[in-house]
């Protein structure tokens, strides 16, 4: 998941940087080191923009998803009712990242131990990760909750499913009226 988002965000600053430095003018007596051109400040200022939107706007759409994201079966939903986050908890979810990058890091091995697998920036904004597993979702913290929750959870999915994993509901439908 983090490397599909890193190579995204790395493949837009590539291309703003090169077309930046392709805008520099020549070198002259006066200026022997000359910046980008105020063409090639205005890409990267958009490459940075882009990278925001990329967070903010496929993130707040209903699926929750970044391509990194989509690639695990991961999206990112409100931790109190479990509704997508919307284009403004998103933005502020993507700017509340700062908190894992003041941390070095720390923000985001806190999930490892945490016992709703929340990140900083996840704390901050009010969000979790939900799995998506065999056509159908299972949160998290599911593990904690009762038996007869799962079961009619997972006759839901049953009856919302088709094909093979139908059989995979099924079990699971089993497996949880069993607990």
């Amino acid at each position: 998941m983090l490397a599909v988002n890193i190579a995204v965000v790395i493949g837009v600053f590539i291309v703003a940087a090169v077309i930046a430095e392709s805008t520099k003018p020549s070198s002259s007596f006066d200026d022997p080191y000359p910046g980008p051109s105020g063409l090639g400040r205005l890409l990267l200022f958009l490459a940075r923009l882009a990278v925001i939107a990329y967070f903010v706007v496929l993130e707040g759409r209903p699926e929750g998803q970044t391509l990194g994201k989509k690639a695990l079966g991961i999206r990112v939903v409100r931790k109190n009712n479990g509704a997508p986050l919307g284009f403004g908890l998103a933005l502020g979810r993507t700017f509340a990242r700062l908190a894992d990058t003041f941390t070095l890091g720390l923000g985001l091995l806190w999930a490892a131990w945490d016992p709703q697998h929340q990140t900083f920036h996840d704390k901050m904004a009010g969000s979790k990760r939900r799995q998506q597993i065999a056509g159908f979702e299972q949160l998290h913290h599911q593990r904690n909750t009762s038996a007869s929750t799962r079961f009619s959870h997972a006759h839901v999915c049953l009856l919302q499913t088709r094909g093979r994993h139908r059989v995979a509901g099924k079990n699971l439908l089993m497996r949880n009226h069993t607990e």
